[in-house]
């Protein structure tokens, strides 16, 4: 399976050159701790040599264009409206077919899902429909992730999300320096 290189050098080589297509890979984190930061310089870094989309939920389009200077948007496709999950997986698979393998969506929380019997079943269903997207077309999707105090391995309102997940990203701050941020791979 081929592998793309991310830019962070530390992560490039812990996944031995890059992150493997057909992945769903979360990236959580405390509160402030970087997660969307962390993100868009990974997907940056792609978009330089291939093509991304960002699902740009947690903040407007302008605002991210503004703040992070963007000059070259030539591989790099934006969304900041479709939050339903059905939407999301329809845009990611007409990107699939104009050549799109990599996509970031911020975040989790904004992801709107059917009504289910509960919020276990509407939050584990955006993890199941994400995964079976990477594993069918071979992709990769970078999920930004909410986790509770309770419990800060999973997904917040889906154990499922943990299971679904290849790969999970955890952003902390050290709790002694806390300007430090720390990335945890798991």
């Amino acid at each position: 399976m081929p592998k793309i290189k991310c830019g962070i050098d530390f992560l490039d080589v812990c996944f031995d050159g890059g992150f493997e297509l057909g992945q769903l890979v979360l990236i959580s984190g405390d509160p402030e701790a970087g997660k969307t930061m962390l993100s868009i310089q990974m997907l940056e870094y792609i978009a330089k040599t291939n093509k991304v989309c960002f699902f740009c939920f947690e903040f407007t389009i302008e605002s991210y264009l503004k703040r992070h200077r963007v000059r070259q948007l030539d591989n790099m496709y934006i969304f900041n409206d479709g939050y339903d999950i059905n939407e999301i997986c329809q845009n990611i698979k007409s990107l699939y077919k104009k050549g799109v393998r990599v996509f970031l969506i911020d975040s989790q929380m904004r992801i709107t899902s059917p009504s289910g019997r509960n919020m276990e079943e509407e939050e584990s269903l955006k993890f199941s429909s994400l995964a079976k997207l990477c594993h069918s077309l071979k992709i990769l999707i970078f999920l930004i992730v909410q986790t509770s105090k309770g419990d800060r391995d999973n997904p917040m309102g889906s154990k499922k999300g943990g299971h679904e997940s290849s790969i999970t990203i955890r952003i902390e701050r050290s709790p002694a320096q806390r300007a430090k941020r720390l990335a945890r791979v798991g």
